[in-house]
């Protein structure tokens, strides 16, 4: 093989592997579009979305550990209403109803005396439904967090 089929090869694969990683979606129309959104952004969403997470790893841990919750892990999940996200035109009824939901849940865990830990998986439920929805790219990483039953 020459230096330019080592070349084109080498352009090519770099192609399709850009390819298959860009965030393509279907308009309502049914055309594809690229989401130029990127997925390292930081806005004010992002932020807390990845500050729950570690929260929500240490509130999994002590349920699992049969410790006190404490409740000061929760303190920024209020926040889901009001911060900015990446994309402002997810903002709508669709996604209140989420936050709202997901609100609902946590209330209840805070609630919970006996049963935390399916309390604990609710919540997490109700993240991975807004996910699913609206920013499905940290999906495996929130299943992560569910307590799997004991056998």
């Amino acid at each position: 093989m020459s230096n330019k089929q080592y070349i084109f090869m080498a352009f090519f694969s770099a192609s399709i592997v850009m390819a298959c990683n860009s965030n393509v979606s279907k308009s309502n129309d049914g055309n594809v579009q690229i989401n130029k959104v990127p997925t390292n952004a930081t806005s004010e969403m992002t932020v807390l979305m990845r500050e729950m997470h570690d929260n929500f790893e240490v509130i999994r841990d002590s349920i699992v550990a049969g410790k006190t919750v404490d409740r000061i892990l929760f303190n920024n999940v209020r926040r889901t209403h009001w911060a900015s996200p990446t994309d402002s035109t997810i903002l709508g009824p669709a996604f209140e109803g989420k936050a709202v939901d997901f609100l609902d849940k946590v209330d209840s865990l805070l609630l919970e005396k006996v049963n935390k830990e399916m309390y604990f998986n609710f919540t997490v439920q109700a993240c991975l439904n807004c996910h699913q929805e609206f920013c499905p790219g940290p999906i495996e990483k929130v299943k992560k967090l569910l307590i799997q039953p004991k056998h």
